[in-house]
């Protein structure tokens, strides 16, 4: 988000000089993971909350791995009236009795800290310093105080001006209770480049201290911990201005600036976006470094919703795994924006610049033009909504921003915010990209050119790949829903008011802005359901939050989107398997430890889903219990390594990598091609196979049709996630021969004009070789599936293969499944380099 409001004033508070380097903080205890797919390592120095941050985790992708409202369910809206917009909501950990806190800090004049009871979404407290203290130090108006996060203590944590703010509860564990300020530290004036000079975003890192960034491009750390949150233990780099700083001859505003956050890794990576270029830095427990600056393309400014060139996103990373790839994500500042992927680590051998004079960090860049080829300019001052290799940008250009000019920058802001419930001039379109590990590049994937986002922060729910934003139609605000596969409206849920509330009202008209604010809000009457850049949040129970114009709003389901248990399962395998990777490939002792650790945690709690797979029968009893078994033996490894790791690291590796074999063998299990075939496979009446290995010649077809048709709707949707499997078996004594799995990607899979069932193409065959697939269902007529592969990247086996020979094509989720057995007398050849055979029931 870019800055919403720019200081119109600069006050300096007394400030305490730096003295001491930070001192290293206790780590915290390992977290839990949640187990879902694309999900970044769980960061124990936050709240384990649906939302303890801004943007839901250090990695600022904005989305969430938790469920939000149900396809089906009911939701109702409502809204609290708060002094000014609360651009970020941090949420509590769970209190004893269940409930959750939900902290907010308000820009504006007020400067108020409100804390909301999530269950009954009334206000418990609002602190307003000019009423709680008696001199407070003042706050200029602008960004600073917009972002914040909640710690595992239920403490708020603020950087606003130039002090570290922690507020809680005045009543340990009682949320009912009022505020209190529990400490105010001012940071040294040494550290920052100028007077004028603001803090401007936060991140707390897995160590458990809190980086911060300044206005004018200054990174450093303080720690998050309240008994060693001083002066004397912050460690900042000097601002990215240099020798500008100090020369008086350069305005404040030609300075390199930051308007948005900061994102950080679990390794200590902390990410800033300037006005010209992304930077990484590395927090190691003792030291700050800079580790790459990379420059970025931009026009001068073009809209009034623009404070200054550049971006207008916090950065975002991508890959969450070791072995993915890995970027760090923003929208550049041209006047058609770019999308703009940029290698996080280090950039991979052998890698070309993607044009001619550009940074060989850039991985790709794309033009976002929302669908309109002819456009001349694009623009969002969002942050780029990231899932997986996924990524949405939203529109936030109005169609015209005549008289929207007015002397006072940040006030032209607020007017072309306001102006976006204009349904007359609000903004419209959203555009997903993705990164594409095979052919290494950046594709797109969909444009919806109808849905208006004007200043909405977008989030999505990893747990049924549904997108929420805040948006407009025809001037009222509420809860816009899409696919977030296929960009498609699934719905709105208008918000609760339709105007702004008396009281509201009356707080405006009082204010100095009141003159210049109130006649928008009378031609624009529900501004106070205006999202006003805040972001858009999922919360506990299904719920969505957000901040607005003079509030909050809450939108609450009556039923809550579940992630399947099987895919549950897998996830919380996998990350265990990531795990054991970084142990292994650590050359530290605490590195091995925390993966020791944390594979623990995983392993105890993948156990859950794998009971309920096995519940709701989406898993046989016999693979449930194998992987029940192979989670156990991984635990105890994981926990021999924890003990063995002070007195010999690579004993405590070779027990990750013992564990590592243990979660392989659950995988096996849990993965739609167990290693023996499914007993209650759909049998055909006819079907062939046809297997030749021979380099870029290779092939593979199976064919299967039966007389016995069902409903089509039975087929269970291919969805990203699905993971439909190939699954090849030799005689019933050996394990699965091979398994091949078709691409996850958007379009690979597309539902059949007819309605009867679905169609598989990607003339590329990226994912194992697979080219086309078909499964059709027509009642009355026939049942047919065919799929077809080609090329080295088929992982078939080696031939001959002994009979009987299985083949089947099963869905991981629902355990559908469609398959063959060729007995000996139906294979017509089974050789080195070629298999052919033919079933036909009535022989």
């Amino acid at each position: 988000m870019k800055a919403i409001l720019a200081p119109l004033v600069v006050i300096l508070a007394s400030l305490t000089s730096l003295s001491a380097p930070a001192r290293a903080q206790a780590p915290p205890d390992p977290c839990l993971t949640p187990l879902i797919e694309d999900q970044p390592l769980c960061n124990p120095a936050l709240a384990d909350s649906e939302w303890p941050i801004s943007h839901s985790t250090g990695y600022a992708q904005g989305s969430s791995a938790f469920g939000g409202p149900a396809a089906a369910a009911n939701i109702s809206a409502a809204h609290v009236d708060l002094p000014g917009p609360p651009i970020t909501l941090a949420m509590s950990p769970r209190y004893g009795d269940g409930g959750v806190a939900v902290w907010g800090s308000v820009l504006g004049l007020s400067n108020a800290v409100v804390k909301i009871d999530h269950d009954t979404f009334s206000i418990i407290d609002i602190y307003v310093p000019a009423d709680e203290e008696i001199s407070p130090p003042p706050i200029p108006l602008g960004v600073s105080g917009a972002y914040s996060a909640a710690d595992p203590d239920f403490n708020f944590v603020l950087g606003r001006a130039q002090f570290v703010e922690v507020f809680r509860d005045s009543i340990p564990g009682d949320r009912s209770s009022e505020i209190e300020l529990a400490k105010r530290v001012f940071l040294p004036p040494g550290i920052f480049c100028r007077s004028s000079d603001l803090l401007v975003g936060g991140v707390m890192l897995p160590d458990g201290m809190l980086a911060f960034a300044t206005e004018q491009a200054v990174v450093g750390v303080i720690p998050g911990d309240v008994s060693q949150m001083e002066a004397a233990n912050v460690i900042a780099l000097p601002s990215e201005n240099g020798a500008d700083c100090a020369d008086m001859n350069i305005d404040d505003e030609d300075l390199e600036t930051v308007s948005n956050s900061i994102a950080a890794d679990e390794s200590g990576g902390i990410y800033m976006v300037t006005d010209e270029a992304v930077i990484k830095y590395q927090w190691d427990g003792t030291t700050l470094q800079k580790i790459w600056r990379t420059e970025y393309e931009s026009d001068p400014p073009f809209s009034v919703l623009r404070l200054g060139s550049g971006s207008g996103s916090t950065p975002s990373l991508i890959g969450t795994a070791s072995d993915d790839d890995r970027f760090v994500v923003i929208t550049d500042g041209q006047e058609i924006m770019n999308l703009v992927l940029m290698w996080r680590d280090d950039i991979p051998a052998g890698w070309q610049p993607i044009a001619p004079g550009k940074d060989p960090r850039i991985a790709c860049e794309v033009p976002i033009n929302f669908g309109k080829p002819s456009a001349s300019r694009s623009l969002s001052e969002q942050s780029v909504l990231v899932r997986g290799y996924a990524a949405v940008v939203v529109n936030n250009l109005l169609i015209n921003e005549t008289g929207l000019s007015h002397p006072i920058p940040s006030i032209s802001t607020a007017f072309a915010a306001l102006e976006g419930g204009n349904n007359v001039l609000a903004p419209r379109g959203a555009e997903r990209v993705d990164w594409d590990p095979v052919t290494q590049s950046c594709v797109g994937v969909w444009v919806n050119t109808e849905v208006s986002l004007p200043n909405a922060i977008p989030t999505m729910s990893a747990a049924d790949g549904t997108m929420y934003a805040i948006g407009q139609r025809l001037g009222a605000w509420g809860l816009e829903i899409l696919d977030f596969e296929t960009g498609e409206s699934e719905g709105f849920v208008p918000s609760s008011q339709t105007t702004c509330s008396q009281d509201v009202i009356d707080a405006v008209s009082a204010s100095v802005l009141g003159p210049i604010l109130i006649p928008r809000i009378q031609r624009l009457p529900a501004s106070c359901e205006n999202s006003f850049f805040a972001a858009t949040e999922v919360g506990p129970d299904g719920s969505i939050y957000t901040g607005t114009f003079q509030g909050a709003s809450k939108f609450t389901p009556d039923a809550v989107a579940v992630h399947p248990a099987r895919r549950s399962a897998i996830a919380g395998v996998e990350q265990g398997l990531d795990l054991v990777a970084r142990g292994v490939a650590a050359a530290d002792v605490e590195s091995v430890r925390d993966a020791a650790k944390r594979g623990q945690v995983q392993a105890d709690a993948t156990l859950s889903p794998v009971a309920q797979a096995d519940s709701d029968a989406t898993l046989d009893g016999d693979s449930a219990s194998a992987a029940l078994a192979s989670l156990a033996l991984a635990q105890g490894h994981f926990a021999a390594a924890e003990t063995l790791v002070d007195s010999d690291v690579g004993l405590a590796q070779a027990a990750l990598a013992d564990a590592s074999d243990d979660l392989s063998e659950a995988l096996d299990y849990l993965t739609p091609c167990p290693p023996q075939p499914q007993s209650d496979c759909r049998t055909p009446d006819s079907s062939s196979v046809k297997i030749k290995i021979d380099g870029e010649a290779s092939r593979l077809s199976w064919k299967w049709s039966s007389s016995s048709a069902l409903d089509p709707a039975s087929i269970p949707e291919p969805e990203a996630r699905s993971a439909f499997a190939v699954c090849i078996y030799e005689d019933a004594a050996t394990p699965r021969a091979a398994q091949l799995h078709p691409a996850t990607w958007l379009g690979a899979w597309k539902s059949m004009r007819s309605g009867l069932g679905y169609r598989y193409k990607d003339k590329t065959a990226s994912a194992d070789g697979l080219k086309k697939a078909l499964i059709r269902e027509k009642p009355g007529r026939k049942a047919s599936v065919r799929l077809s592969g080609k090329g080295t990247g088929l992982p078939v086996p080696a031939l001959p293969l002994t009979s009987p020979i299985t083949v089947q094509l099963v869905h991981g989720e629902t355990a559908s499944c469609w398959g063959t057995q060729f007995d000996a007398s139906d294979i017509r050849h089974n050789e080195a380099g070629l298999l052919r055979a033919k079933f036909n029931a009535s022989n």
